[in-house]
């Protein structure tokens, strides 16, 4: 399930899935920076809507920083950023673990 929101950059982005909200090749959704809202197309496969929905945070994160990136390289980072956390699960559990290694901080160097 989409979720209804995402974090970014201490600010919440609402999240829409709106059915036939965008049908063609190059637009699958959009981001509206005033309003911090992400809307994406709710017909897409799951794999599209995933892919979609972290390529509207990335112009989130764009819009935040105050960066220009052209649709190619948004794309381009979406894509490949989805493959690889998809594709190593244990990235994401260690990316998300909230424990720690003392051991580095108790050790002199």
């Amino acid at each position: 399930m989409i979720p209804k929101g995402v974090w970014v950059l201490g600010k919440y982005w609402t999240v829409e899935a709106k059915v036939g909200f965008y049908r063609n090749e190059e637009c699958f959704g959009d981001t509206i920076h005033p309003q911090l809202r992400i809307r994406v197309d709710s017909e897409m496969s799951l794999q599209q809507t995933r892919d979609t929905l972290l390529h509207e945070i990335i112009h989130a994160i764009e819009k935040e920083l105050g960066l220009t990136m052209s649709e190619k390289t948004v794309k381009q980072l979406s894509t490949t950023l989805l493959a690889v956390l998809r594709g190593n699960p244990s990235l994401m559990t260690f990316l998300l673990s909230e424990a720690e290694d003392n051991a580095d901080a108790t050790t002199s160097p």
